[in-house]
Parts: structure tokens; sequence; C-alpha cells
């Protein structure tokens, strides 16, 4: 509807009193499209201008179910923390649980809103927004028995990756956790990253603890998936390096 349009990509500086003026005239401030997504979860997913703050808190003081999920179990939580890069994105976080939502809602496969901002979100606010201490399960699984940890290792190849893994790692996340396939941290690293911070990843998992010479469900260690999997242009030294650790 109108106001599903209105709360996706609006920046006029009018968006807050258009919101009004449409409840007020009647739409459905609850309806959702064909994927389950309502005018929160459009806002928060798609919505990075400077009125994002006080839509939020509009919308949910006007009535909106706060933590109504799509069709995939996703709340405005969840695509706050997966797609919006906006600046505002911490402030946008804290007004969310501040105003009740569950922060430790889970989706239809588990993930929590730790787990997509560590597995989706690339914007410059990963570190700031896993640092603030907004009481979210750190080591919760999702239902693969995947942490953040392993979300991290698995899909951020950024500049910050080497940063967040030691912050998710002084914050108490366990190190040496597994995943159902018996995957842990370094095993996800080895296998899908090949971008120029594989190699210090590696150096600072094995720094700080993780077991080196874990083995996943088929009896495979760190060295195995990196040589079976990987083909990036730093295989050779991500060799090198484990062996040299003493795998």
């Amino acid at each position: 509807n109108a106001l599903h349009l209105l709360c996706s990509n609006s920046s006029s500086p009018h968006l807050i009193e258009a919101i009004k003026v449409l409840i007020e005239l009647g739409i459905d401030l609850n309806a959702k499209n064909n994927d389950g997504w309502n005018a929160l979860h459009l806002l928060c997913s798609g919505n990075s201008g400077p009125h994002l703050i006080e839509a939020i808190k509009v919308l949910i003081d006007l009535g909106i179910d706060k933590d109504a999920k799509e069709n995939d179990g996703l709340s405005a939580l969840h695509l706050l923390c997966s797609f919006n890069s906006t600046p505002h994105l911490i402030e946008a976080i804290k007004v969310l649980i501040d105003l009740g939502i569950d922060k430790d809602a889970k989706s239809n496969i588990g993930s929590s809103a730790l787990h997509l901002l560590c597995c989706n979100n690339s914007g410059p606010y990963l570190i700031k927004v896993i640092t603030i201490d907004l009481g979210i399960d750190l080591n919760a699984n999702e239902n693969d028995g995947w942490n953040a940890l392993h979300f991290l290792c698995r899909y951020k190849s950024t500049h910050q990756l080497i940063e967040a893994i030691k912050v998710l790692i002084e914050l108490g996340i366990d190190l040496n956790a597994k995943t159902n396939a018996g995957s842990s941290a370094l095993h996800l690293l080895c296998r899908y990253n090949s971008t120029p911070q594989l190699i210090e990843a590696i150096k600072v998992l094995i720094e700080l603890g993780i077991e080196l010479n874990a083995k996943d469900q088929h009896g495979w260690n760190a060295l195995h998936v990196l040589c079976y999997n990987n083909s990036g242009p730093h295989l050779i030294e991500a060799i090198k390096v484990l062996i040299e650790l003493g795998i």
C-alpha cells in the first residue's frame, strides 16, 4: 500500500507528517505485502534517510506490530541489521530495543539479529554495533549450529574482519564452537575466504586459542578444508602459515 512505498525509500523532509496523515486517513497500519513485510519492515530494511529514527518511533507509537515477522520469520530488527547501512544504524537498533522489540527473536532458520549483522551487513558500523551492550545472546546458534563468529568468518571479507573477530572473542563468544557439521570458525575461514585478510585472520584465530587441529564430521582439519575448497590467490601462503603454526 501507499504506506509501504512511503516507508521504503522516502528521504522527504515530510516523511513523518506523511506517515501520520496516511494513518489518520485510515490506511491499514499493519498491512503486509506478499512477502509478509509491513511498513516497519520496509522502513528498517531500506530507508537510510535522516528521518529513520523518528519514523520508527512514530510507527510504533501509532500501534504497528513491532514484533511482526515476514514470511521467512525476520523481524524489523533482523532486517535492519541485515540490510541497512545507515549512519544511524546504532541508534536505530537501540530505539527498537528500547521500544520493546524482541532482541533475541530468531528467524525460521534460527538466525538472530547478530547473526545477520555478521553475515550480511557491509556497512562501516559493524564493529561499533557489536561492541555496544544490547543484551543480545552472543552465543546463540541458528538451526545448523552456527554462531556469530561462524557467520563472520564465512561471509565477511571486508577490512573489518580482523577487528570484528577480536571483538567477538573479547566479548566472550565460544571460540571453539562447532556447527552441526563439525566446522569451526577456522574451517569456515579457510574454506571460503580468498581475500588478503585470510592470512592474518588465520593467525589471529590461532593466537587467540582456536583449536588448530579440530576436525569436522568428515575428519578434516582446516588444512584439508583449505586445500580442497580454496582456490584463492593466498592459498600457498595460507598452507605455509597453517603448517608453520603446527597443524
